[in-house]
């Protein structure tokens, strides 16, 4: 009697291809409003701790209070780090996460006059190094910035 092998169809290996995927669009741990909560608090060391986390965690939703934490961060490698995470956590496509609300917080952000938080984002955006990012880093190395901000 021959036997049968059961052979997945085309749409089962369709499936089993994406899965992957769906699973790293979906949002992982916390939500914005948390992950601004935990990079919101302690000292710098234990904001590093958290940010470390972040970038583990994969989270997309940690995208945008990443990029507002590097702003705010009181040390430059503070900044670096959060472009880290962001580079680490990686975007599966422009429409999810931090990808799709990044114009947003361009416009909002970008206009910021304080160089301190200019030469953070610049460092945050240098080392994330998404192609998405790449106007908003000449728009930091434009000339009517500072010399500091444009050297970052």
């Amino acid at each position: 009697m021959p036997r049968h092998r059961a052979r997945p169809s085309r749409l089962g290996l369709l499936l089993l291809a994406l899965i992957p995927l769906l699973g790293a669009a979906t949002v992982v741990g916390a939500s914005e409003d948390s992950w601004r909560r935990k990079l919101g608090r302690g000292d710098a060391n234990e904001l590093h701790a958290t940010i470390v986390q972040a970038a583990k965690s994969g989270d997309l939703a940690a995208g945008i209070p990443l990029l507002e934490t590097a702003m705010a961060a009181p040390f430059p490698h503070l900044a670096v780090a959060c472009g880290e995470a962001l580079q680490a956590i990686g975007y599966p496509g422009e429409d999810k996460g931090t990808l799709r609300d990044l114009p947003a917080f361009q416009k909002k952000e970008m206009r910021t006059k304080s160089e301190v938080e200019q030469k953070n984002l610049a460092r945050a955006l240098a080392v994330w190094a998404h192609p998405l990012v790449d106007v908003p880093m000449a728009q930091l190395a434009a000339s009517r910035r500072g010399p500091a901000v444009q050297e970052e």
